[in-house]
């Protein structure tokens, strides 16, 4: 049996695409990578130890997410950092990853699935009496509103742009949010006037799920951080190359504040789940 840690915010991906750990339950099928490098789904028990720790934020060129920091994610080369040593060593420059993603898998979201969403959608903005109402990142100028969608409401109003996810129409898709209509409001909502869209690193769940449907898309895109960690904002650029065939590490940030830790156990020792876009190395029970 293999033995691995993670926060109750870290990001697994299920048959409803990317979610938090802690919102999993105590058995789920996730998506992994077996010893050819091949996608494959895998049995995972998770249940939470009752320790408390501050996450630690992994950012690369195509990927985040938060983890433990006892967590061990594996580099290109076959090997093994602990999370909190990538940190304390200034290390993240200097690896490289084979990020992966669920874009090829066929995903459905549950109700459940999709509350977990529009939860973190609320982080980023107002609830109003039609559903959360977000401002656009960039002042709107001369810029036509663009079309209202089944799950976006477009307005004007003191020089800015803002959506409006209806809440009242996702309810009525019987627990089910149509992806693509959803995530090009995302893409235009968040983008600033470099046509970078900034989700904060609170969000990561948004911004996992516009990177997989950029990968869905075929669209290139690269995610960017601040260096100083000032502004606590992750950028996904749409349109633009990584430079590496492999993935870079960018962004090691210890976050404020504690989180329940989760233990995850599997056991198939030629498989390993993915957290993040990172593979996740487990230790031998």
């Amino acid at each position: 049996m293999l033995i691995g840690t993670l926060t109750a915010s870290s990001l697994l991906y299920t048959a409803c695409g990317w979610q938090p750990c802690g919102a999993i339950g105590e058995r789920a099928d996730l998506l992994g990578v077996d010893r050819h490098g091949k996608l494959a789904f895998g049995e995972v028990l998770l249940r939470s130890d009752n320790h408390h720790a501050r996450p630690i934020f992994l950012g690369t060129a195509r990927s985040c997410g938060t983890f433990s920091p006892s967590s061990l994610v594996q580099e290109s080369n076959g090997d093994r950092w602990e999370a909190s040593k990538i940190v304390d060593d200034m290390a993240v420059g200097e690896l490289r990853f084979e990020v992966t993603s669920g874009f090829h898998a066929d995903i459905r979201l549950s109700r459940e699935a999709h509350d977990i969403i529009w939860s973190c959608l609320s982080q980023e903005g107002i609830a109003c009496r039609d559903g959360i109402r977000v401002r656009a990142r960039r002042p709107a100028g001369d810029e036509r509103l663009p079309k209202d969608t089944k799950v976006w409401h477009f307005t004007r109003m003191d020089g800015r742009i803002y959506g409006t996810a209806k809440k009242a129409t996702e309810a009525q898709q019987s627990g089910t949010v149509d992806l693509v209509d959803f995530v090009d409001g995302l893409l235009y909502i968040f983008r600033n006037e470099d046509g970078v869209c900034e989700f904060s690193r609170n969000t990561s769940l948004l911004t996992m799920i516009a990177a997989d449907y950029c990968a869905r898309s075929q669209r290139h895109f690269v995610m960017q951080f601040d260096s100083l960690q000032h502004s606590a904002v992750v950028g996904l650029a749409p349109d633009r190359h990584a430079s590496h065939a492999l993935v870079r590490g960018l962004c090691a940030y210890v976050l404020p504040g504690s989180l329940p830790e989760h233990e995850l156990r599997w056991s198939t020792a030629s498989w390993n789940p993915i957290s993040g876009g990172l593979i996740l190395s487990g230790k031998v029970n």
